[in-house]
């Protein structure tokens, strides 16, 4: 008979992961906590962050692992709109998240992508917007 190798699994069970996931939301509630990813993973018997995402990466653990984490995702943009939200944003940023709003123009000479952040428009796009102009005024009836 084999004897396994290595080190016994953290979690057995997608279930486990989420009976244990659900206790440490409930936990927080209660403390009045916020709910974070590196403790979540600790409270789920893992060594770090790193090894919630090595789970996320099994089939099996896909759908809970990623609920748990649309959770922890939940409560930062709950935290986001209370007073002081810098640190949840900061957060959030780091989640995949953007405050940045980006424009394009689509015209038959190609895409303009506008900085709204920024004053000005290259050159070449002044260019091209004053040649779309005077195309458009001159195929119009008069």
């Amino acid at each position: 008979m084999k004897r396994p190798v290595g080190r016994p699994r953290a979690l057995e069970s997608p279930e486990q992961a989420l009976e244990r996931g659900e206790a440490y939301f409930a936990a927080c509630d209660e403390a009045g906590e916020p709910y974070l990813i590196t403790r979540l993973a600790l409270e789920l018997g893992l060594v770090c962050r790193k090894q919630l995402d090595e789970y996320q990466a099994r089939p099996e653990f896909t759908h809970v692992i990623k609920r748990l984490r649309g959770i922890v995702e939940a409560n930062y943009e709950r935290r986001a709109q209370e007073a002081y939200p810098a640190g949840a944003i900061f957060v959030m940023k780091n989640m995949g998240w953007s405050d940045r709003q980006d424009l394009a123009v689509s015209t038959p000479y190609g895409a303009i992508q506008i900085d709204p952040g920024r004053d000005r428009i290259s050159d070449e796009q002044l260019a091209g917007l004053i040649t779309l102009l005077q195309t458009q005024k001159s195929e119009q009836p008069e």
